[in-house]
């Protein structure tokens, strides 16, 4: 059964359609009465923590102003119904819009697959862009988590001093 995630995963609707429960029972004979079937997840879930870090002002980075993307990850695949199995389609790489769940939390679902070294995580700020380079692997029915922090930078760069190298020798002596 062919099957693809939602390249756009802001929305509830876009989000939860990704999803895929799978679930079977074994030796159940026809029935009219009620039986118990459990599902699982069979797909990878990823979310993402961002926080402030190095020159924003409390209370500066808002949910409302952010949003965030997965990188170069594989959208389409197929669906073994008996066993479960997921075979990725080649060529079907695109980036993934992340489902903001409040508090600076942004997730997506995925298909369980070795993400390649490339922009895996983008933030976008206020038309601001910041880029996480990385690999990730994801298996299913697993839930991953990564914590980004922003770093606000003026004209592109920042300048800092750090402290003295303090040499613990004694240079002074008798003053006569």
């Amino acid at each position: 059964m062919p099957f693809s995630i939602s390249c756009d995963q802001s929305t509830d609707e876009a989000f939860a359609q990704s999803d895929l429960p799978w679930g079977t029972v074994l030796g159940q004979s026809p029935t009219s009465a009620n039986f118990e079937l459990t599902l699982q997840h069979q797909l990878s879930r990823l979310s993402i923590v961002v926080t402030a870090d190095t020159g924003f002002e409390e209370g500066e980075l808002k949910a409302s102003d952010v949003s965030v993307t997965i990188g170069g990850t594989k959208t389409a695949a197929t669906f073994d119904l008996q066993t479960a199995a997921i075979t990725l389609v080649s060529g079907s790489t695109a980036d993934v819009k992340c489902h903001s769940d409040g508090d600076l939390t942004y997730t997506a679902i995925l298909l369980p697959q070795q993400v390649p070294f490339s922009t895996l995580i983008q933030v976008d700020w206020q038309g601001n862009k910041y880029t996480l380079q990385n690999t990730l692997t994801l298996e299913a029915r697993r839930q991953y988590t990564l914590k980004v922090k922003l770093k606000k930078t003026k004209s592109g760069f920042d300048i800092g001093i750090e402290g003295w190298d303090i040499i613990p020798e004694d240079f002074g002596g008798v003053v006569g």
